[in-house]
């Protein structure tokens, strides 16, 4: 999933030039799909008994949010040595990790 958004932001990037007015629609649209499915994907596994420390609702946003912060970021530089395949891993590395799993001591209160 995080694959196929690298490669939309991407092709808006480089190779398509919609209009001011198409852009924000088609970034709206595919924002709104991948919110729906992580949504669907959060409920499934609330219902299996599984909790989270916070509302479903900020983790949708920053998960859209982080991946397509990072897609675009990564499309609109000039030259890049990381693959789009690398960076979506890298990408699915953070989410997955959080900064507890990520920066030892992140979330301490010292």
């Amino acid at each position: 999933m995080i694959r196929a958004i690298l490669a939309f932001v991407e092709h808006r990037h480089r190779n398509c030039h919609l209009t001011e007015t198409l852009a924000p629609l088609t970034e709206r649209a595919t924002r709104g799909e991948l919110a729906a499915l992580l949504t669907a994907w959060l409920q499934q596994r609330q219902r299996q008994g599984v909790h989270w420390r916070a509302p479903r609702d900020t983790i949708v946003q920053v998960i859209v949010g982080g991946i397509f912060g990072a897609a675009t970021q990564w499309s609109s530089q000039e030259t890049t040595t990381i693959s789009a395949d690398q960076k979506a891993a890298d990408i699915l590395q953070v989410l997955a990790d959080g900064l507890g799993g990520l920066i030892p001591g992140a979330l301490s209160d010292g």
